[in-house]
């Protein structure tokens, strides 16, 4: 990926989004940062030339850890401020600059010149995602400064005529990958393009920007004011702590009976435990108004804009549709390509999954005497039937699953496996009171650190992220800049009465999934800070993550963390065997699911934007071959809360988690077979794939990891799917 555009998109984009190599002990790493949490501490809050002082301190070797919670609105703005104006007097020295134009003094002088900025862009970037609200209106003003140093920086004649005389004098020399990668990067980046079309598609990346930035205000909006109030009589079902939170805040609100909010946790609770369908219904009637509004809070227009500036932009870049621009820098050859992938895939799941829906009639009607089945069923009955196949439910199994426990003994399986050392740092610095701070150790010395921001607050946004809170890279003399990660869940925290934070057993993968991107980052070591960590294609950047929720579903692990968080009875084997069997439990219709999202993305993204008038409508016609139950009662639209693709990087990309968990399942048979603890298994795993960024071919890395050519077919012998037959 270019510099230039890293400078735009790490303002806004975490992914999915300390630079010193530190030879001295722990020890010696704790005095330091002593010292500087004495200064820090005396010289709270820090100004933005603080800000900028303490970057240029990590990027010059003097301390590898920047302390996050110092960062504000008002110094972030501030230093952005700062650091671009620096940023373009070094670029202007390039230009100017009588020297005939060398990858030396061009492009690592350009990357050079950025790297301040980069930096805190990235820890700047960490910190809003977190903190959606509080920074919300101040990423707004940045971006549209980044936006005007954009346009300055791609616009600067002397700059691109010495762009275009390297870029032919490397025409036929022999050329590293990673260098192959930036050239090209200069090349789409500064292309000739009349100046009218080059301001318009600025003028568009703002208003998306703005767009973007709107469409997940109204989501978080809705998730902490949308509420609804039930009776006591239509909560049969739902467990006596339930009942008193939602009596207690109801009595905050001034309401007279039980109030609940839409967070996850509660969400899940009440549609796989309440009785009453007409209360299940209720709440799914008010879930399927999120993203619905007036003008402004109305995601459904702001999509219809955003698919218009969208459909613009890939015009301007002569490609038919914003799907065919979003493909050419992915690892898929084409749309057709990935379309075909997504249809086979559709068909095996569809055929799984009408199976799976008939067993739930036929369940369902053993216990009410109807087969029907709506929307507001699906996880209630699918809940109980889950409950009697395998043995136990998410809600009977979550005492067994307390965070802080499990996360200790998957940090140590992490260790085990990777071959590293992981180690909190409480004198370390992090984003808010609830966060960690760890750093990994390889081979005895310091690799890198994450950080942690694992519960849901007022502010945060939902969901669950890895932010690249700062990239590494190695310097002139090989010496390698030192990541850090930061791993962001949403899980609901316990009141301080209790002494224990029970999740859900799927948010114990969710941690893993996290993990698993933390660990690109955390194990990479490129060159170049444009290829380091998860700046891999698009729909290769979940292997990692996906790869890693692979050591969660591993009985003899599960024994390690798993003990009831009151009486430290350890699980009961049927209730492993519950989890294990749980997460293939229904796999066709999740897998259709997610299939069907990923073909509603792709056909968003293909269609002529001014033709879907009707985004509701649209997406009815749609879904019609892949339903499986009545869709009626509900008049909301997936579309509009689908941040991923509206809001979060992915928009005709969301096909990259199937298209990664084909690889990642072929992957972990590897492991499998070789032996999970297996060192050597490990570290082909590690040098093949994990460390090398995007500064080789991905593809042929998974190839040497395997030692053969990719199987597609493991994914579905690990699904445990049956094939449809043939005609």
């Amino acid at each position: 990926m270019f510099a230039c555009r890293i400078v735009f998109l790490l303002v806004f984009i975490s992914v999915w989004n300390l630079q010193v190599s530190l030879a001295s002990s722990c020890e010696s790493s704790a005095s330091n940062s002593k010292v500087n949490q004495e200064f820090i501490a005396k010289k709270a809050p820090f100004t933005g030339q603080e800000i900028v002082h303490w970057v240029k301190n990590i990027n010059r070797k003097k301390d590898p850890f920047f302390p996050v919670s110092k960062i504000t609105p008002e110094n972030a703005e501030q230093a952005v401020d700062i650091l671009l104006r620096e940023s373009l007097i070094e670029i202007q020295k390039i230009a100017d600059s009588s020297e005939k134009p060398t990858f030396t003094n061009l492009v690592l002088k350009i990357e050079n010149a950025l790297r301040h900025y980069s930096t805190f862009s990235g820890l700047f970037s960490a910190v809003a995602s977190t903190k959606s609200a509080e920074f919300a209106e101040v990423r707004g003003r940045i971006g549209s400064k980044v936006s005007e140093f954009n346009r300055n920086f791609t616009n600067n004649e002397k700059l691109r005529e010495k762009v275009s005389v390297l870029l032919k004098n490397m025409e036929n020399r022999k050329l590293s990958f990673e260098m192959k990668d930036m050239l090209k990067g200069y090349k789409e980046s500064f292309q000739k393009l009349s100046k009218e079309k080059e301001d318009r598609l600025i003028e568009i990346g703002e208003e998306l920007r703005q767009l973007s930035t709107l469409f997940s205000k109204n989501l978080m909006d809705f998730k902490e004011n949308a509420s609804i109030e039930f009776k006591l009589e239509e909560l049969k079902g739902l467990s006596a702590e339930r009942l008193a939170a939602a009596k207690a805040l109801a009595e905050k609100e001034s309401r007279n009976d039980y109030l609940f909010k839409t967070d996850n946790d509660t969400v899940m609770a009440f549609v796989t435990t309440v009785e009453s369908a007409e209360a299940r219904a209720k709440f799914y009637k008010l879930l399927s108004l999120e993203g619905l509004g007036d003008k402004e809070t109305d995601n459904l227009q702001i999509i219809k804009r955003m698919l218009l500036l969208k459909e613009e932009a890939a015009k301007i870049e002569d490609f038919e549709s914003y799907a065919a621009l979003s493909i050419k820098n992915k690892a898929a050859p084409s749309v057709e390509e990935v379309k075909s992938f997504l249809e086979r895939l559709a068909d095996i799941y569809y055929y799984n999954a009408k199976k799976e829906i008939e067993q739930l009639r036929s369940f369902k009607e053993e216990h009410t005497g109807s087969r029907e089945l709506k929307a507001w069923d699906l996880s209630y009955w699918r809940e109980k039937l889950q409950e009697e196949v395998t043995g136990a439910s998410d809600l009977q199994m979550m005492p067994y699953f307390e965070f802080y426990t499990f996360q200790r003994k998957f940090h140590e399986r992490m260790e085990q496996i990777y071959g590293v050392e992981i180690r909190e740092r409480k004198d370390l610095d992090a984003i808010n009171e609830d966060g960690q701070v760890f750093e990994l150790l390889k081979d005895g010395k310091l690799y890198a650190y994450f950080i942690t921001d694992i519960f849901e607050r007022t502010g945060k946004r939902g969901g669950a992220w890895m932010s690249q809170a700062r990239t590494g890279y190695r310097d002139k003399n090989s010496i390698r800049k030192i990541p850090t990660a930061v791993i962001n869940l949403n899980i609901k925290k316990t009141p301080e009465t209790q002494d224990s934070n029970l999740m859900f057993p799927s948010e114990s993968i969710t941690y893993a999934h996290e993990f698993g991107h933390a660990l690109h980052l955390m194990l990479s070591n490129t060159r170049f800070m444009d290829h380091f960590g998860v700046k891999v294609p698009w729909d290769v950047v979940e292997v990692p993550s996906q790869f890693n929720e692979n050591f969660v579903l591993d009985r003899d692990f599960i024994k390690t963390f798993a003990f009831h968080h009151k009486t430290g009875e350890p699980i009961p084997d049927s209730y492993i065997d519950s989890f294990l069997s749980s997460n293939q439990f229904f796999a066709g219709f999740s897998g259709l699911s997610q299939v069907k999202r990923s073909l509603l993305d792709l056909e968003v993204y293909s269609r002529n934007a001014s033709e879907i008038t009707d985004l509701i409508a649209f997406e009815g016609e749609f879904s019609k071959k892949f339903n499986l139950i009545d869709p009626s009662g509900l008049s909301g639209s997936s579309l509009a809360s689908f941040s991923h693709i509206f809001a979060g990087g992915y928009a005709a990309g969301y096909y990259s988690y199937k298209w990664a968990e084909v690889i990642e399942a072929d992957a972990f048979s590897i492991f499998q077979k070789e032996g999970l603890n297996n060192p050597e298994t490990a570290k082909r795993w590690i040098d093949n794939v994990l460390s090398i960024g995007g500064s080789k071919d991905f593809d042929k890395g998974i190839e040497a990891f395997l030692g053969r050519k990719m199987d597609p077919s493991a994914l579905i012998k690990r699904s445990e799917l049956e094939l449809p037959e043939e005609d």
